[in-house]
């Protein structure tokens, strides 16, 4: 097990993604939730994931994480 550091300060940002299907050949139906600011998007489509983070990025509508770094997690890798 390799424990990586946290991020720093600023540099993350937390989804909650919940995709599903009404049959096994419809489309996938996806939700995702920003945890900071409970923001819900309904998207269709697996592409539309990538798509709306790289959106959230770029427009720099996402908020800034004031939490200070010795305070943050760190993740444990398998």
């Amino acid at each position: 097990m390799v424990k990586q550091p946290a991020m720093a300060s600023g540099t993350r940002e937390i989804f909650v993604l919940r995709l599903w299907r009404n049959t096994p050949q419809s489309p996938w139906i996806v939700e995702i939730q920003n945890v900071k600011t409970n923001e819900v998007a309904h998207l269709s489509g697996l592409e539309a994931i990538a798509r709306y983070i790289e959106d959230q990025v770029r427009s720099g509508s996402l908020e800034p994480d004031t939490t200070p770094l010795d305070s943050a997690p760190t993740r444990d890798e398998s």
